[in-house]
């Protein structure tokens, strides 16, 4: 039986939602007002889209396309009324509404706490989430609160690409999680990739379509998009008509000199030194107007304004791991990236404090 438990409230019925009185928090006044909307039987809800890659957007989205979703999750991990699922994003966004659409359509229990980058609080604890979804910095803590995940049996991991050395950490941990791949418009994720095994190899949810685009850019076609094909952004390497390899973003490719770099891949090739030098900070890599080669590639690190000397032994590092078109040409340091309100990096603004976009 679908069951909310909110603050001190636990709330079933259309009447206990009804009855409930508001909220102080927004994300809980949110809870209340979808799971009130989503149980008197509404047939359409407002998503508004993270803007990480592009201007943000509000898009309409079926009841049909989020109960596809559920039910799909559901056949693809087994999951149902006897799940207990923990909702520690913000309801607001896709990834925080399913969960709620997930428990009123599996029939079972759910928690809702306050977006944090501490999930699983003492009322967690004794609650025994068995499902679970988070970001990649709520994810490093729990792994180092082992108590907070023995009741777990599917993680599911979104919002943002996991580094090479989180991927090897959950994989150590033991815990059985999985990195999403989805969109606001296909309602959350259509495919997981287990993290066991690199690179993720992702496999599609039941009875979702996919193919490439002449760039090698992802299609897909689902109940969940409504049986319209979306053409995304994310370039991929097909392994069979299930499964597939991310390899980046097509828009964030730079072209550099006439070489094409992605970004993304780079990245992970130098995730290992930059840490080295670096440790536990976050960056990226993107282009800057160049005279000779169009675009020149540079890497920006969140932190304090760095060293010389430092900075010099960082790039001699860089040189001798990579190819010389590899090699970053200039490091920015900013005290702190623009984020979107989900939490994602927000690569364009952030270039903007520096005026490289």
């Amino acid at each position: 039986m679908f069951q909310l438990r909110i603050e001190d409230k636990i709330l079933q019925s259309v009447a206990d939602f009804e009855a409930c009185p508001e909220l102080s928090e927004i994300w809980a006044q949110e809870t209340i007002r979808f799971c009130l909307a989503w149980l008197k039987g509404e047939k359409t809800f407002s998503l508004q889209t993270s803007g990480s890659t592009g201007k943000p957007k509000v898009i309409r989205v079926s009841r049909q396309q989020m109960e596809a979703s559920a039910q799909a999750t559901r056949s693809f991990l087994g999951t149902g009324k006897n799940s207990r699922i923990l909702n520690a994003l913000n309801p607001e966004y896709i990834a925080g509404k399913m969960n709620l659409v997930r428990a009123m359509v599996w029939k079972c229990a759910i928690l809702c706490e306050s977006p944090s980058n501490h999930p699983i609080g003492k009322s967690g604890l004794e609650f025994r989430p068995t499902f679970v979804t988070l970001v990649p910095t709520q994810v490093i803590e729990l792994l180092h609160r082992p108590q907070k995940k023995d009741s777990i049996k599917h993680l599911l991991i979104g919002g943002a690409p996991l580094s090479e050395s989180l991927k090897k950490e959950i994989a150590s941990s033991g815990i059985p999680a999985w990195q999403t791949y989805g969109m606001t418009e296909t309602v959350s994720h259509i495919a997981l990739a287990r993290i066991t095994q690199f690179p993720l190899r992702y496999h599609t949810l039941p009875r979702v379509e996919i193919g490439v685009s002449e760039e090698d850019a992802l299609w897909v076609r689902c109940s969940m998009s409504n049986g319209e094909k979306i053409q995304t952004k994310d370039r991929v390497q097909l392994v069979s008509p299930t499964e597939f390899y991310w390899k980046g973003r097509l828009d964030f490719v730079i072209n550099s000199g006439g070489i094409k770099l992605h970004p993304e891949e780079l990245e992970l090739k130098m995730e290992s030194i930059i840490h080295e030098f670096f440790p536990d900070v976050e960056f990226f890599l993107a282009s800057e107007k160049d005279e000779k080669l169009g675009e020149k590639l540079v890497i920006l690190i969140e932190g304090p304004k760095i060293d010389s000397k430092i900075n010099a032994v960082f790039f001699s590092k860089l040189k001798s791991a990579l190819q010389k078109f590899e090699v970053p040409k200039e490091l920015y340091s900013i005290s702190q990236f623009s984020r979107t309100p989900s939490g994602k990096i927000n690569r364009k603004a952030t270039l903007a404090q520096l005026g490289l976009n």
